[in-house]
């Protein structure tokens, strides 16, 4: 039961600093390996590797290696199998046999047991195999993956024969074997069925000797009994399967610590302070870090379900099996205090107590100054005051050699003892630690005179005690509220106001201690006060004085959660202040500057956040109200996002395409012989020389600036434009952003004017067609009529349809 002992006592003197002084063949691999280690020590895909490399060299080299690794991973199974295969091989039957008896107990896998067994038949005498067969299967012939040892240990029996027979002795030990493991949920279930059949079969006139024909009844009988069970563990196996899906009993446990610890969040580092626990969300169980991840939660349920007791089991029985499994699920999650307290519990409501302390102290030398084990461990031991004491004596060492904060252990341990030992005893642990090396927080200060405030009736005790901390945390402010509480609630308010006048000496622009004051003052002073606390809170914090004295004045009514203004007031009031800090910081550049001070001087100051969701534009115009009918239908109206539309930029050209002319051909844009007339006129802004006998329209050829807009260039020709179209051409941008295609006009033109389209189809169901109906006829009186004065209403006789 004590884990690890034994490895840290073997592998204590190795580090991985020692790993380059080990003298072994170094790859490339292992070169690369080795560098990974020494940037981080527990990254198992280096270990892996660095492993695989040396294990094919002399044991002299590979022992080392293998130290460092189990110094560091001392529940590591897997190649704990691989190490006493290689001595196993090398002949060290010495060495074997030390590491089975440090390991076998602390390790209870398979795998690793029949690593065990391989070499006690390999070395051994039969009759010490046996033993260790039977041995193997009184522990962890539970175990869903002891298919192996079981098949090992019949074959064993039936090759245990004298002169070429079976003894009746074996046959009864097989066939006590064979209705235990058909019992059990091990893997291959139904091998060991067919293997107990069969054996029913072959021996069944020695397993029943009685009269001609009975011993043939009885065993079908037996048969039949047992199918019943078999059936039922066979049904329970199907779930354990299912429970088992995505578990790794090969896992190696990683401490929160290390930089590859897989709950660690990616890009993140802890940095101090009590952490934030993100939303939790599912992770995608096909990604291999998820599997690693999901091991304590696969071996909690499967726990439980074993806790269930499916088929009815003694309790003595039941108890063992829980126990192995929960073991098991140890060494993959040797980090986890949650599951080292489930086990030390179950062992001491299920076992014996002395089981559950061997448990908790598994546990702590496994996961060394836990707090939330070492607590729970002293509060299982409190009917042995002694050893409890001893517990957190213990953890008081370990923060002391470890330099870490003991405030919480002092403050547990000064509980304990109140609880068990009584005031006087709780006082002098005070003393003990108010003279000891490892120092306490406030925190233990604020509770010592609370409790004895509360539970011990001594208020002038609780008193001392917090002058007291105040020689060494006075500027700590939740260590001062709490003595202002406590000073409230002795209704002590003379040395309230000295404790805040202090508090205002030392932290003199801190809001939190003002924000006290005020509130005690609101509660329970006077106007006068009430408002001096006011004035100077306003003076020492001007960056709080942007509201004006309505907020106080609320503040100053305000009784719990009793307002004098309502709820729409309230928001109205915050509406108010936003506005007003935004029209602030909106004309304040605008004005002279003694005028900003003078209307401004709090609002403008740069200290202030910022007006949420509200700011006013650059056209100096207040936001407009808003459309109802938008604000009601906005949720079902698709808009675009204007904020992350760019603002058009036309792409720059040294040497624009020429609009006078097609892209394509070279046509020119208008009709030949087409002649402007006098009117309003815009330019072209390019040499006279470059115009084609002044037929070509010069607008086309684009502007350079708004403001020539109207105006006539040299040698251009005059052009009359309507005054819609006009405006159009002043609203567009200029032409020469438009870098093609052009088409064109003249081909269009001819291609509308010169095709004739052709009829519509008949309706099959209107005698003599469309346009032969008086449908089509009032069709084609409409057409007519189309530049003239076309009707609003059809005329008599006609209809929509």
């Amino acid at each position: 039961w004590i884990l690890f002992e034994s490895v840290f006592s073997m592998f204590s003197s190795a580090r991985i600093d020692s790993l380059s002084e080990v003298r072994f063949v170094r790859t490339l691999r292992s070169e690369a390996a080795e560098q990974s280690l020494k940037k981080c020590q527990w990254d198992l895909d280096a270990w892996e590797v660095l492993l695989g490399e040396v294990q094919h060299q002399p044991m002299e080299i590979v022992r080392p290696v293998f130290k460092i690794f189990f110094s560091l991973f001392p529940s590591a199974h897997k190649y704990w199998k691989i190490y006493v295969a290689l001595e196993t091989q090398s002949k060290n039957h010495a060495k074997v046999e030390e590491i089975l008896k440090g390991q076998l107990m602390q390790l209870p896998s398979s795998n690793f047991w029949q690593a065990y067994l391989d070499y006690v038949r390999e070395a051994k005498e039969l009759v010490d195999v046996e033993n260790a067969y039977e041995f193997a299967l009184n522990t962890i012939g539970s175990d869903y993956n002891s298919t192996t040892i079981w098949l090992g240990y019949f074959d064993l029996m039936r090759r245990k024969t004298v002169n070429g027979v079976v003894t009746d002795s074996t046959l009864v030990k097989m066939r006590k074997r064979l209705k235990e493991v058909l019992e059990y949920q091990v893997n291959r279930l139904e091998d060991f069925w067919k293997i107990f059949e069969s054996f029913e079969t072959e021996h069944i006139a020695r397993i029943y000797p009685s009269v001609a024909g009975g011993d043939k009844s009885a065993s079908t009988a037996h048969l039949r009994d047992m199918s019943g069970k078999y059936k039922r563990s066979l049904a329970i196996l199907k779930e354990k399967k299912t429970l088992r899906e995505h578990l790794m009993e090969d896992t190696i446990p990683i401490p929160p610590h290390a930089p590859t610890f897989p709950w660690k969040p990616e890009n993140q580092q802890y940095t101090g302070g009590r952490p934030t626990i993100p939303p939790i969300s599912p992770p995608s169980l096909m990604e291999p870090k998820a599997k690693e991840q999901l091991q304590a939660a696969v071996w909690v349920n499967l726990i439980e379900y074993e806790k269930q007791n499916q088929q009815k089991l003694e309790k003595d029985k039941l108890g063992k099996r829980v126990t192995l499994l929960y073991n098991q699920a140890l060494l993959c999650c040797i980090y986890n205090a949650d599951l080292w307290h489930a086990a030390a519990m179950w062992q001491y409501e299920n076992g014996t107590m002395s089981d559950a302390e061997k448990t908790f102290e598994k546990a702590l030398k496994a996961n060394p100054g836990n707090l939330f084990l070492s607590f729970a461990y002293a509060d299982m031991l409190q009917n042995d005051v002694q050893k409890a004491t001893k517990v957190y004596d213990k953890l008081l060492d370990h923060c002391q050699s470890q330099g870490k904060d003991a405030t919480l252990v002092w403050i547990q341990y000064y509980r304990f003892t109140l609880r068990l030992k009584g005031m006087d005893e709780s006082r002098k642990l005070f003393l003990r630690c108010k003279n000891a090396q490892v120092t306490a927080g406030w925190q233990f200060y604020a509770f010592a005179a609370t409790v004895e405030f509360r539970i011990n009736k001594q208020p002038k005790v609780a008193k001392n005690i917090f002058d007291l901390g105040m020689r060494w945390y006075s500027t700590i402010l939740p260590y001062a509220q709490t003595y202002a509480e406590f000073l409230r609630a002795q209704n002590d308010d003379s040395n309230l106001r000295l404790l805040f006048e202090k508090l205002l000496k030392s932290n003199r622009n801190n809001p939190e201690i003002f924000n006290t004051f005020l509130d005690f003052e609101l509660q329970f002073g006077k106007l006068h006060n009430i408002a001096a606390v006011e004035d100077r809170m306003m003076k020492e914090l001007p960056h709080m004085n942007y509201h004006g004295d309505i907020r106080k004045l609320v503040n100053r009514y305000k009784v719990m959660n009793l307002y004098p203004l309502s709820n729409d007031e309230l928001l109205l009031l915050e509406a108010t202040e936003r506005t007003s800090v935004a029209v602030a910081r909106h004309l304040g550049n605008r004005l002279e500057t003694t005028t900003s001070k003078h209307l401004f001087s709090n609002l403008l100051n740069p200290n202030l956040p910022p007006p949420p969701d509200f700011h006013l534009t650059d056209q100096s115009v207040l936001p407009s109200h808003s459309n109802p009918v938008y604000s009601v239908m906005k949720s079902r109206l698709a808009t675009p996002d204007l904020k992350t539309m760019q603002q058009f930029v036309p792409p720059h050209n040294t040497q624009p395409p020429d609009p006078n002319h097609d892209q394509t051909t070279d046509m020119p844009c208008l009709p030949p012989g087409w002649q402007p007339t006098k009117s309003q006129v815009v330019s072209a802004h390019m040499p006279s020389s470059a115009w084609p006998d002044n037929q070509i329209l010069g607008p086309l050829a684009g502007v350079k600036k708004e403001e020539d807009f109207g105006k006539v260039a040299d040698g251009a020709p005059p052009v009359e434009l309507p005054s819609q179209l006009q405006k159009l051409l002043n609203a567009l941008p200029p032409p020469e952003s438009y870098n093609g295609p052009f088409s064109d006009v003249d081909t269009i033109l001819s291609m509308l004017t010169n095709n004739t389209l052709p009829p519509p189809p008949s309706d099959p169901t209107l005698s003599g067609g469309v346009v032969g109906s008086k449908r089509g006829r009032d069709m084609m009186d409409d057409d007519d009529d189309y530049f003239g004065a076309r009707r609003s209403f059809p005329g008599p006789g006609r209809n929509f349809k």
